[in-house]
């Protein structure tokens, strides 16, 4: 499989690196498509759920990359 690189530490460090490798995949093979403005739309919402913080997708303070409580789903 191929393995995409970046250089930004900030997508490093919000993203675990499998979620990180599938949304540069995916970002990848848009300009396969045609209506591409709404595939960036998908990817966009999707790359937003895929931080490593779930609970507070409007504003987080930092990446969580220990168990936590998560209030939506009420379990670790």
């Amino acid at each position: 499989m191929k393995r995409f690189e970046m250089d930004s530490e900030y997508l490093k460090t919000w993203f675990p690196d499998r979620a990180l490798q599938e949304v540069l995949f995916y970002r990848s093979i848009i300009s396969d498509y045609k209506d591409q403005d709404i595939l960036k739309i998908i990817l966009s919402r999707s790359a937003r759920s895929a931080r490593l913080i779930y609970y507070d997708l409007a504003r987080p303070k930092k990446p969580v990359r220990e168990p936590y409580w998560c209030i939506k789903h009420k379990r670790i």
